[in-house]
Formats: structure tokens, C-alpha cells, sequence
């Protein structure tokens, strides 16, 4: 059985316009299965992806080989996940404030 286990963390820091992004990517595997995750956070919202990893992804992880589209699909469903603008939602209170208007 191969006990082998592997943890790999990376964060990176942006500040456009006032607004502070830190995005982290981590990879662990142990025995032979792994997960990748991207968490990201932007001005106090935070958002994360979590995927299996693939037997070849593993492999090459395992020989070192570097894979540059291995983070694509958990940065999607981070991005995908991400709650809209909550200034731009309709509440019930700016719709009372319409009908009132009216």
C-alpha cells in the first residue's frame, strides 16, 4: 500500500481600487487521493472550491511535473459561487419604497 502524503499551499495578495483580494490554492494528497481547493477572499467575503484530483494529477504531482491548468476548474466554481453585489439586490424594503413612491 503507498503511504505517501504531499501538502502544498500558495497565497497571493492583489489591491486594485481599494479593494484587497487574497486568493490561496492548496493541494494535499495522502495514500494515493487528493483534493484541490481555492479559497478566495475579497474585503471580508469569502468564498472556496474543493475538487478531487484525477489519478494522472496526481502522478505528475507525484514527479514533480507542473501542470499550469490545474486550479481552472476550482477558480470557476469559486467565482461561480460568489454572491452578488449586495448593493444591487432588491430587498423587500426598496420594493415597499417603490410602491410607496408611485
Amino acid at each position: 500500500m503507498n503511504h505517501f502524503s504531499y501538502n502544498s499551499s500558495q497565497t497571493h495578495f492583489t489591491t486594485v481600487n481599494g479593494v484587497r483580494k487574497q486568493v490561496t490554492e492548496e493541494v494535499s494528497i495522502r495514500n494515493g487521493k487528493g483534493m484541490k481547493r481555492v479559497m478566495t477572499r475579497t474585503n471580508g467575503a469569502s468564498n472556496a472550491a474543493t475538487k478531487k484530483l484525477s489519478k494522472k494529477e496526481v502522478k505528475n504531482i507525484l514527479n514533480r511535473k507542473f501542470m499550469p491548468s490545474l486550479f481552472a476548474p476550482c477558480h470557476a466554481a469559486a467565482a461561480a459561487a460568489a454572491p452578488p453585489n449586495a448593493a444591487k439586490r432588491k430587498t423587500r424594503k426598496r420594493a415597499q419604497k417603490k410602491k410607496e413612491a408611485s
